[in-house]
């Protein structure tokens, strides 16, 4: 249902993420792994310092919604890619986003059953869109 709205509020959302995840993939990965180990500490030395704290808990909140974000970018990037191998092109481009989101996440959801493999699998897809995420974000600030 997160999906659906995300894809419904900010339609360019999803397939930008992918563009940038089929382009700079290592890039991407890098990118969100150092994100998802350096956000924690941030976050944590800004609650440290007492006057950091109300900027601790805003940047915490907007960290949790870019992780979000990033595990249904990965998803759809996903699903689009399981759509494509099978040859199968949903009707509308809304509803292509919705059914591809919704097809990488059963996939994510069904990999989290295996036992350590899956913990990674989903570790890696976090840091992957988070990444992509960032990369896109940093691309549309500099104007690119």
């Amino acid at each position: 249902l997160t999906a659906a709205v995300m894809a419904f509020a900010v339609p360019a959302m999803f397939p930008s993420l992918e563009t940038r995840m089929k382009g700079a993939r290592w890039k991407s990965l890098g990118v969100g792994i150092a994100a998802l180990i350096g956000g924690p500490i941030a976050i944590v030395l800004l609650a440290a310092a007492l006057l950091g704290l109300p900027l601790a808990l805003i940047l915490g909140a907007v960290y949790a919604v870019a992780l979000m974000i990033g595990y249904f970018a990965s998803a759809y990037a996903l699903g689009r890619k399981c759509l494509d191998w099978l040859k199968r092109q949903p009707g509308s481009a809304l509803m292509g986003q919705i059914i591809s989101a919704s097809l990488g996440l059963a996939l994510l959801g069904l990999a989290i059953v295996l036992p350590v493999a899956g913990a990674l699998v989903n570790v890696f897809a976090v840091a992957f869109g988070l990444g992509a995420l960032l990369l896109t974000l940093a691309a549309k600030r500099r104007g690119a």
